[in-house]
């Protein structure tokens, strides 16, 4: 595999010489072949310049050019498009002129695909009338705030200075200043609204040129990049430091790195190209989601192992190379997704690969990991030497070919074709190993739905100052006489927002008194308004009032005149009448609105939009009363919130009386998980208000609880809160140790006979340690798990030093099993011990009861048990299927039905095994099981363990025998029982010797039993 490795160059060696970008007048074009100064000789105006030897440098690689006449022109100021050009080609920012939507660039102008690079970029935006401003002169405070955006600057407090910042650029103009790539002039300030010089733009890049060459390359925060049109260009390698970017129509010269800081977070890469190496280092189980993309080479290193790429729409990736475990997984596809799949042997032990889709060609040299095929075809699998492999085929799946240099074993119920076995071709097709009862059916993966993240907001554009225009005078008309000043007086005594308000207006004459002959129609004009919270105003005389001010007519008889007004702003407001013919026209009236009554709800304070699963959220929602306007009343009501959706719980103080209109909430808290969850707030007789939607964090380390993205179990907090998702699937992510976590009782199982566990349980080859749990009082299971129902399913799970002491249904993994469980590669050690008051009964190494239906497969348990009756070193009472598995340790009971294996089987046991000492028993006590009843099959197993009892029923195989034993044996001489009819008693010699054993499966690659001389047979697939 080539991996291409770009430098990114020096200002020495930068991208395209930059000649004459600046400045692009008519007069230089014309002349551009004219000899330019600058090179090999000096401008001379730049003799004694401030900016002297920056600008020489730059003439001298030629980033820069001089003017025809031989000058520099250092003082003259800088165009906005003139800084777009320089910008982009000093950093290498291509773009095209699709995604440039201002009014005031057209796609014949020179500068076209250069503003569309800016804007896509981010640091160039328009003014609010939609306009580019290209032709304008640059100034100081808007090269400020591009300088900004383009470093990733954080804004900072502007130091003292003698002029008055705008707004916008106060904090960019502190983060140039506290970088040190602008300064401010002597005097002080800053000349912010001083256009930007040639000189000093050479400077101030100059100054900025590294830190922001690697921002422009870094995508440090969450948001959306790209432009919505054509493609933006990157000419060097480029780094992703954050969750939730999403990449769209770029095209990268260079390597695309994910890096570790990315955590468990999501990326998104849409319509990108990468001609260089895709390297994956961070991300989680849904994280990773790739696009109509191409990727030339995609090589995934995560510590963990979790991560999850998903590849969509035209994608194609020609070649991949695991470092590490991963999931790989095509979905909608319509191009060639996943091509080659390299497993290095660098990808630790024990690790998971998982894989759906059509991949075509797959090479390991990976040691001791687990492939499984979930979905889809290989079409050609190499497994090299001194590579070990195992391959778990789901049904529906196949491998077309396979070809076996080392080792691999092949599970589940998909098919290998064709085995190409150290240079023989196995016949095909061949089936791969899987129980004799029909498996539980795995649910179709649900489709990963494409999430668009949180877009980063639109930079606020860069205004431009204007000046304020000076009102053109309005003639004064020449007063009536007499006609001198107005008074306004309101005369309506209760103000309510909504009511009526009449005010009344009187024209008095100079001397005072009321100017009786000022009789007609008059305009006023009437401002000073203020909008309600809803951002209406009022009226006035039946019209209504939509801006600050607004001209109504006024029939003034005798020098008076009534307004009628309705306003809607509960506040006091200082209103303007102004009377044009009138010597004194203005004068000002004070009314104070109150509140109407409460008609409806608002958010005061919104709720935390992300909280965490069952944690107080920390901004805990305000909420008022109002009126029809919004204006906020006394009211004292009682406010309830309650969630929209009934799958989750609100917890809390859910009822608030209101106090002066406010209903503030003090400890709520959320039990669920989602996305989209909202708290709807209702008092009686008022309209309800709903929350912004709040997401509830996984109490889980990642992961979604579906099938093919689990809940991660990392703590054992995490693995005690799996009781709230009863019907989730789960994955352990590391190891658990439950020592002292939970004191009292100990560990409360999951699950219960009225809420059992129906979901999965993948652990990955970690344990689970140090249970402990003493409950003499539970008859409905102890265990890790209490009960296991309906379609469960359970593997690949380890439990050592569990301790359980009490009465019924008692076993390391689940009390009690039932329906169509699946439960595969289990192991545990176990002690059990008897409740001091009753004993203990249905208990097992592993499994207390196993129902019909129910499979243990691949499975094992070292015990030491003492109880009542019906115990079994790994299952206390079976009636259902139990395969290729095995106990070993000392089990005891002084009742009925005690046995190395089971204590009762009603179901079946095939190819299994018993190494356990069985002492004591009143009756049916076996070295394999205790009581076998009728419809009970035993096929393909032994038992090789003593048998210490004088049970009235027992034997070295089985105590009673109701039922079906085919081909089975246990040792005469370890078990000291000599019993017939249960099982063929065998000499120690014969149960080593292979022959004793012939049709027990034991064909190379494909058998159950690996059958070795002067050894009992082992399980090879559980040894």
């Amino acid at each position: 595999m080539k991996k291409i490795i770009r430098k990114i160059a020096a200002v020495a060696l930068s991208v395209a010489v930059i000649v004459s970008v600046l400045p692009l007048t008519a007069e230089q074009a014309d002349a551009r072949e004219a000899s330019q100064a600058g090179i090999g000789g000096e401008p001379p105006d730049l003799r004694n310049h401030w900016a002297k030897a920056e600008i020489k440098d730059w003439l001298s690689k030629g980033f820069m050019s001089g003017y025809p006449d031989g000058t520099f022109r250092p003082d003259a100021s800088v165009t906005r498009a003139e800084w777009m050009s320089l910008v982009n080609r000093l950093f290498g920012f291509r773009g095209s002129f699709g995604s440039v939507v201002y009014t005031d660039v057209s796609e014949s102008d020179w500068y076209a695909n250069d503003a569309a690079a800016a804007v896509a970029q981010g640091y160039m935006s328009g003014s609010e009338g939609g306009k580019l401003l290209p032709e304008k002169d640059l100034t100081r405070f808007e090269a400020a705030v591009m300088l900004t955006r383009l470093g990733s600057l954080k804004g900072q407090e502007m130091p003292t200075s003698s002029e008055e910042l705008p707004e916008w650029s106060r904090d960019s103009v502190g983060a140039v200043i506290e970088a040190g790539w602008m300064k401010g002039y002597p005097n002080g300030s800053f000349g912010g609204n001083n256009p930007l010089t040639r000189a000093q733009a050479v400077v101030v890049l100059n100054r900025a040129y590294e830190m922001i060459r690697e921002a422009a390359y870094t995508y440090r925060a969450a948001g959306s990049y790209g432009p919505a049109d054509g493609n933006l260009e990157l000419s060097g390698s480029t780094s992703i430091t954050a969750p939730g970017v999403m990449l769209s129509n770029i095209i990268i010269d260079g390597n695309l790195t994910i890096a570790e800081s990315v955590g468990a977070g999501e990326v998104y890469l849409r319509n990108v190209t990468v001609n260089g190496e895709l390297y994956v280092r961070g991300g989680g189980l849904h994280s990773i989601y790739v696009e109509d993309s191409d990727i030339r080479s995609l090589t995934v290193n995560k510590l963990d192992g979790n991560v999850r790429i998903v590849v969509s729409g035209t994608t194609a990736i020609a070649n991949t190379t695991l470092l590490s475990g991963a999931v790989l997984e095509e979905l909608e596809l319509s191009g060639q997704g996943f091509e080659a799949l390299w497993l290095t042997k660098e990808i630790a032990a024990q690790s998971l690969i998982r894989l759906f889709g059509s991949f075509d060609e797959v090479v390991s040299d990976a040691d001791s990991i687990s492939i499984e095929l979930n979905s889809g075809e290989i079409i050609r699998l190499t497994v090299n030497q001194g590579s070990d492999l195992i391959v778990d085929l789901e049904k529906g799946t196949r491998i077309a070919k396979a070809v076996i240099k080392g080792l691999a074993r092949f599970l589940g119920l998909g098919v290998v074709e064709q085995i190409e076995y150290e240079g023989a071709t196995w016949p095909g097709p061949l089936a791969t190993m899987t129980p004799t009862p029909t498996p539980t059916p795995t649910p179709t993966p649900t489709p990963t739905p494409t999430m668009t993240p949180t877009p980063t907001p639109t930079p606020t554009p860069t205004p431009t100052p204007t000046m304020t225009p000076t009102p053109t005078p309005t003639p004064t008309p020449t007063p009536v006489q007499g006609a001198f000043r107005a008074e306004a007086h309101v005369i309506t005594s209760n103000h309510i927002a909504g009511d009526v308000v009449e005010v009344k207006l009187i024209v008095m004459r100079e001397d005072d008194s009321v100017d009786q002959s000022f009789t007609g129609t008059e305009e006023v004009l009437l401002s000073g308004f203020s909008k309600a919270p809803d951002g209406t105003i009022g009226s006035v005389e039946e019209l209504e009032i939509t801006a600050n001010s607004i001209l109504a007519e006024a029939e003034f008889v005798n020098g008076e005149a009534n307004l009628s007004m309705k306003l809607h702003h509960a506040a006091e407001q200082r209103l303007s009448f102004t009377i044009g013919r009138l010597v004194h026209p203005a004068t000002t009236g004070v009314v104070t609105i109150e509140a109407s009554s409460p008609a409806q709800l608002v958010i005061a304070e919104q709720p935390s939009i992300v909280v965490k699963y069952k944690e107080i959220m920390p901004v805990q929602p305000a909420i008022h009363i109002v009126d029809k306007y919004g204006n906020r009343t006394l009211s004292s009501a009682i406010v309830t919130a309650a969630l929209t959706d009934s799958g989750h719980q609100l917890s809390g103080t859910t009822s608030v009386q209101a106090e002066e209109g406010v209903a503030a909430f003090m400890d709520l808290s959320i039990q669920g998980m989602d996305t989209a969850v909202r708290i709807e707030f209702t008092s009686n007789g008022l309209h309800a208000v709903e929350s912004d939607p709040i997401t509830i964090e996984s109490p889980f380390h990642d992961g979604e609880g579906t099938l093919n993205n689990p809940f991660i179990v990392m703590t054992p907090s995490h693995l005690d809160m799996m009781r709230d998702f009863p019907t989730s699937s789960f994955a352990l992510g590391a190891d658990i140790d439950l020592n002292g976590y939970i004191t009292g009782n100990g560990w409360r199982p999951i699950g219960t006979r009225e809420r059992p566990f129906t979901g999965s349980l993948n652990g990955h080859g970690y344990k689970v340690s140090n249970m402990t749990i003493t409950d003499n009082s539970s008859h409905t299971g102890l265990g890790l798990f209490g009960t296991i129902s309906e379609q469960a399913d359970i593997r690949n799970l380890r439990m050592e030093n569990a301790y359980i002491q009490g009465a019924f249904n008692i076993g390391a993994l689940a009390g009690y099993v039932e329906g169509s469980v699946t439960i595969t590669n289990v192991h545990a050690t176990t002690t059990i011990r008897r409740d001091p008051n009753g004993g203990a009964s249905y208990a097992g190494g592993l499994i207390g009861r196993l129902e019909p239906q129910a499979t243990l497969f691949r499975s094992s348990a070292h015990v030491d048990i003492e109880g009542l009756q019906y115990i079994g070193g790994l299952v206390g009472a079976n009636s259902g299927i139990i395969l290729e598995s095995y106990a070993t340790g000392n089990v005891s009971n002084n009742g009925w039905g005690l046995g190395g294996l089971a204590g009762i089987n009603l179901g079946t046991i095939t190819n299994s095994w018993s190494s356990a000492t069985v002492e004591g028993g009143s009756n049916n006590v076996g070295g394999l099981v205790g009581e076998n009843y009728n419809q009970g099959s035993i096929t393909h197993s032994y038992s090789i363990g003593p048998v210490n009892s004088a049970a009235q029923n027992r034997g070295g195989l089985v105590g009673m025998n109701g039922g079906s034993i085919m081909a089975c044996y246990y040792d005469m001489e370890k078990s000291l029982q000599f019993d017939i009819g249960k099982g063929v008693g065998m000499l120690t010699l014969m149960m080593q010797n292979p022959s004793t054993y012939n049709g027990w499966m034991s064909l190379p690659i494909v058998g159950i039993w690996d059958m070795q001389p002067g050894e009992y047979p082992k399980l090879r697939f559980n040894p």
